[in-house]
């Protein structure tokens, strides 16, 4: 690996840097980290599914609103439930392990980014991924994203450090801990979590068996030479030194017990709804209508990548004169560790781009990789090294502060048209300006030492704006985030619920019961009641249409929209009547609460149960 020979910081010893930055990701990932409700749409359902497995006793079949739930593997359902027996079922065991997960990355970036670089480049980057907007969205939120991004990041680790002693897969305790994390990975997130990381890792070996062969000297025909890797031979020598057979098995040896499990347990169900539905089925067309063209990702990264994608303009500008330079220097040249994320950021962005639903959270793997090239730029211009013109820097300082202000004005008009969001919100503004002044400062420093010490403040300025808007901000209105008809609903634990043209995953789990969706377009069933006592509880729950539901649930309860009611009163008796009404969040819309009987006293015992406990005891 190519080392800057410059002399690092003491702040960037292990013994310094590691705690610095376990501390602020700490701080950022959990503050306030269960003051919020569940964000629709995914949160509820994975600590609902989570909780019901918990409730019946059984950690194989993943379930929620009492039917399978096929979107993702198991391990992330596993680690709720174990923070669950520990705290309690609330949001902040709910999303315990994804942040604590998150400081694991931001850990194994220092790791990566030391190994292929230096010290202080490590300890940037390590900061930048740890303030960047989507990563920390991630690691507070119960999703498998942030299990998924550690997992691909500690293989890499194990891979970087492989690097350094040689061939990382002739190392034993390289080859295992990469495939062991791949393993895990699968079990997060599927297929992804190994294909992926594999294709980064491979392309990055076939770059250097290249450069080795004196491939890499001169650039005058580069686009020609990006093919040159992929020559059928030399594909093969790489995938057979990467022990891929031994490799795949010790993955499978992870994952592949509990999909044959589940599988037994559900008829094959779980795993033809999981890879064809679900993985197969996104790849090729556009679901739940999350599409978006070439322009998604790269949009998405500007955005998640906040306030460090700012400086993506000179740090391109860097990769592009270090990439096509002619001179033989090493240091004129691109190096390893930029090659081996930028291998890490195209593939994952280019598979996505491929891939006809899309998801801003689906690129997040690749934060690490963007936080080491922008880190390594920046150290760059700190020991004026940096191939980038000054301008180019200086505009992107600038548009670090004309950011701020449209944060600024955007919060403040934000909290103008909704009651939730505080108007204090717009002065987080104020640190993207800050942000920009001692950027533009550090720039006119002449000595080393306080340039560096003038971005590392930037960086913790760049958490403060993270704690801020994620965990002050995010606390103060997803406290809201909580339709108010469950405090109803919960007063009714023996009535049936529907809904009707409206149906979100947080009522389903904080109203502690199944929510029945009400259909009028001819998929209900005849028959539905004495259907239901010949289905496995997973399987898929009979269509009910508004008449159906109420001839089988005289006491039962419905909730629709103010839009929608009109048309559900056609299709109902007479005695179904409006009983609650209640706005909905963040949405110019009101909910109703339909049914044929008054409210009955609040029941407070009722209401201290957890979802779990509630579920367990319907």
């Amino acid at each position: 690996m190519e080392q800057n020979s410059r002399t690092n910081f003491s702040i960037t010893q292990p013994k310094y840097a590691i705690p610095l930055i376990v501390c602020v990701a700490g701080v950022v990932f959990f503050w306030a980290l269960g003051d919020a409700a569940y964000w629709d749409r995914d949160e509820p359902r994975n600590a609902g599914c989570a909780a019901e497995m918990m409730a019946r006793g059984d950690w194989i079949v993943p379930t929620f609103n009492n039917e399978l739930r096929q979107q993702k593997p198991v391990l992330l359902y596993w680690l709720i439930g174990v923070a669950y027996s520990i705290f309690g079922v609330n949001e902040w065991a709910g999303r315990f392990f994804s942040a604590l997960l998150a400081v694991g990355t931001v850990v194994a970036t220092w790791g990566i980014t030391r190994s292929f670089f230096d010290r202080a480049t490590a300890l940037l980057a390590s900061l930048m991924l740890a303030s960047s907007l989507m990563f920390c969205v991630a690691a507070r939120a119960a999703t498998p994203d942030s299990l998924l991004i550690f997992c691909v990041s500690m293989s890499f680790w194990f891979f970087a450090r492989g690097c350094q002693a040689g061939d990382p897969f002739s190392n034993r305790f390289s080859f295992i801990g990469i495939y062991l994390f791949l393993g895990l990975a699968m079990l997060a997130k599927g297929p992804v979590g190994f294909v992926l990381p594999m294709a980064v890792m491979g392309w990055f070996l076939l770059m250097q068996d290249r450069d080795e062969t004196g491939g890499n000297t001169q650039t005058a025909n580069w686009l020609l030479k990006i093919a040159e890797p992929f020559h059928p031979l030399r594909f093969l020598r790489t995938l057979w030194s990467m022990r891929v057979i031994s490799g795949t098995a010790i993955a499978l040896l992870i994952a592949a017990p509990w999909f044959i499990a589940v599988g037994v347990a559900t008829d094959g169900e779980f795993l033809r709804r999981f890879f064809f539905d679900e993985n197969f089925g996104r790849a090729t067309k556009v679901l739940e209508s999350h599409s978006g063209g070439l322009w998604f990702y790269p949009l998405a990264i500007l955005v998640g990548f906040f306030p460090w994608s700012v400086f993506w303009g000179p740090v391109a500008a860097d990769i592009g004169v270090r990439t096509f330079s002619k001179s033989n220097e090493s240091k004129a040249r691109l190096d390893a560790g930029s090659r081996f994320a930028i291998c890490w950021i195209v593939i994952q962005v280019v598979a996505f781009s491929l891939v006809k639903t899309k998801l801003p959270s689906y690129v997040t793997p690749c934060y690490p990789a963007l936080a080491m090239l922008t880190a390594s730029a920046m150290v760059g211009v700190v020991r004026s090294t940096s191939r980038s013109p000054g301008w180019i820097w200086r505009v992107a300082h600038v548009s670090m502060l004309c950011t701020g202000i449209a944060i600024s004005v955007g919060l403040w008009f934000a909290s103008t048209k909704y009651d939730v969001i505080p108007a204090w919100l717009s002065l987080l503004g104020l640190i993207p300006i800050q942000m920009g002044v001692v950027s533009l400062v550090q720039m006119r420093a002449k000595d080393e030492r306080v340039r560096f010490a003038w971005t590392a403040a930037s960086a913790l300025l760049a958490a403060v704006f993270s704690v801020g808007l994620l965990g002050v901000g995010a606390s103060a209105v997803g406290s809201q985030n909580r339709m108010a008809l469950t405090d109803v609903i919960r007063r009714r634990p023996d009535a049936e619920v529907a809904a009707f043209g409206c149906l979100e995953s947080s009522w389903v789990y904080y109203g502690g019961s199944r929510i029945v969706e009400l259909r009028t377009d001819g998929r209900e069933e005849a028959g539905a009641a004495s259907k239901l006592q010949d289905r496995e509880f997973w399987e898929p729950k009979p269509w009910l249409s508004p008449n159906q539901f109420a001839d089988l649930n005289h006491d039962g309860l419905i909730v629709t929209t103010a839009e929608k009611w009109p048309d559900l009163k056609k299709r109902l008796p007479e005695n179904w009547k409006v009983i609650q009404t209640a706005d909905w969040f963040l949405k110019d819309s009101k909910l109703l609460l339909i049914g044929t009987l008054d409210l009955p006293a609040s029941n407070p015992k009722w209401a201290e149960h957890s979802p779990a406990k509630r579920q367990s005891l319907r």
